[in-house]
């Protein structure tokens, strides 16, 4: 097995220490899943977090973390690294009569594709921000594929776990099914009304799991790049008190206020 680079730092006694792509992503893909496992998401979290850095897998992304690390001239984000799971999950799962399959493949693709910065699905001409980074810029994608299967997962692993992601998927569009019918059979809400509510929680989900693997990423570079592991903040009353005020007071422009005890945020 050939191990890739997916951090480099030097320690208090100049030694180069490496963190391979096969261990950062197997601890992002941990920590996103134990993020959403409360919520039935862990799987596709997981999903995410074991394929959102197979741009590495490159000896173009080796030679630029090498570069930064001797302390050369490098520009940041100068090798796409963000895109190759992405297409692989396009061309593997997407093109088939399987609409929750080709839903989960398109929530799972954005999640690895923006963890290192936010793009449209689609622009206002219409253009799928997809196949823009796919197909117009350099990802080596061939390579770090190659490199991806033959030295950490196989494709066949990689099926197993969409299919689990698919079946979380499919349970949460039956739940938001059921909330928005019953909006209809109330008279609450036209069809038109219900298919764009569905769409905006399918919008609120995808940014879900992403976030989870952005902490999860973030979480394991910190920890590696410290050298200590971060310990976990108990989410008591309390803390959620001072972070909403926190937040109330950097966003002057929306008055909010909290009820401590029914732990609910209300903004007008």
């Amino acid at each position: 097995m050939t191990y890739f680079p997916a951090h480099i730092r030097i320690d208090d006694h100049g030694r180069k220490i490496v963190q391979s792509c096969q261990d950062h992503m197997n601890n992002t893909a941990k920590y996103a899943k134990e993020a959403l496992n409360n919520i039935y998401l862990g799987e596709t979290a997981y999903l995410a977090g074991i394929m959102h850095d197979c741009g590495k897998f490159t000896s173009a992304f080796t030679n630029y973390i090498e570069r930064a690390t001797r302390g050369e001239s490098v520009r940041p984000g100068s090798v796409n690294h963000t895109f190759a799971g992405v297409k692989y999950l396009l061309e593997k799962y997407h093109g088939t009569n399987d609409s929750v399959g080709a839903l989960t493949c398109e929530i799972v693709a954005y999640a690895i594709g923006a963890h290192h910065g936010l793009f449209d699905c689609f622009n206002e001409e219409r253009e799928s921000g997809f196949m823009h980074r796919c197909t117009k810029e350099d990802i080596n994608y061939q390579e770090a594929i190659t490199n991806y299967l033959q030295n950490y997962l196989s494709a066949s692993e990689i099926t197993v776990f969409f299919k689990k992601s698919v079946n979380e998927i499919q349970h949460i569009i039956e739940i938001l099914e059921e909330l928005l019918k019953e909006d209809a059979i109330s008279g609450d809400s036209s069809s038109e009304d219900i298919e764009q509510e569905l769409n905006f929680y399918l919008g609120l989900l995808t940014r879900l799991i992403l976030s989870a693997v952005i902490n999860g990423d973030r979480r394991d570079t910190a920890e590696f790049l410290s050298g200590k592991e971060r310990v976990r903040l108990n989410a008591t009353k309390d803390l959620w008190h001072n972070t909403l005020l926190y937040m109330e007071k950097h966003l002057g422009k929306i008055n909010c206020y909290t009820d401590i005890e029914k732990t609910d945020l209300h903004c007008h």
